[in-house]
């Protein structure tokens, strides 16, 4: 496959349209403007007869904020308090009286939990992209495409579970207050299933995109992630 550089232009498109020796149409030229890959017949060689793929990259990518530092230490900033954050939040509810006895406790420590894993994938930022990644990002890279794609599974998979830790707040608010039911009811009954299913559902949400190798370096994120 033929993947055109940021640095090149558009006009590629159309030398490679007007090539005698490739059969590329305006409508060709304009699927690879719109990102669709393109495959154009080469002349044959020996009687056997050959096929380029070609995929055009946007000019403007190299323009992308994400690629900058300031970016990627925004990135590692925020990504670093938050996670720092919850982490506090865990030793707070871990040393009071109650510990995770309390609902309210029990789902702060399940969103605080994940918070950690998807903020700390954050705080990583570039680091874990391979060291040929196609993006010029300011930032070093020291990974291969599987720390790449440990680290997206980890963002994603923490921020599922992290909406379903917010949710479970939601409910309990409106069940508490709008229909009366006991604390000792949503402890033991309603929130270990609803911990179960969401870390489930969070599981089915982010596997195909590992299946399908979608987690990757992409032009508007300073960290791998579903793109």
């Amino acid at each position: 496959m033929n993947i055109f550089l940021p640095e090149q232009s558009s006009e590629n498109f159309h030398s490679l349209a007007e090539s005698p020796e490739t059969n590329v149409t305006g409508m060709d030229v304009m699927d690879m403007m719109m990102g669709v890959p393109v495959a154009v017949p080469l002349p044959p060689v020996d009687g056997i007869l050959y096929t380029e793929y070609y995929e055009y990259t946007s000019p403007n990518h190299k323009e992308t904020f994400y690629f900058t530092r300031a970016a990627i230490v925004t990135a590692t900033v925020t990504g670093s308090i938050s996670a720092i954050s919850s982490a506090i939040i865990i030793c707070i509810i871990l040393r009071s009286a109650s510990k995770l006895k309390s609902p309210y406790h029990q789902i702060m420590f399940f969103m605080s939990l994940w918070d950690i894993v998807a903020s700390t994938a954050i705080a990583l930022s570039t680091i874990p992209m391979p060291v040929d990644v196609m993006y010029p990002f300011k930032g070093r890279s020291y990974g291969t495409k599987q720390t790449c794609r440990v680290q997206g599974l980890l963002y994603a998979f923490g921020t599922a579970c992290g909406f379903a830790g917010n949710i479970a707040l939601y409910a309990y608010y409106l069940a508490t207050i709008r229909f009366k039911v006991k604390d000792e009811t949503m402890k033991n009954r309603v929130l270990p299933v609803f911990f179960v299913l969401g870390t489930l559902v969070s599981v089915m949400f982010v596997l195909p995109y590992v299946w399908n190798d979608q987690i990757n370096p992409g032009p508007y994120d300073s960290f791998c992630t579903i793109s």
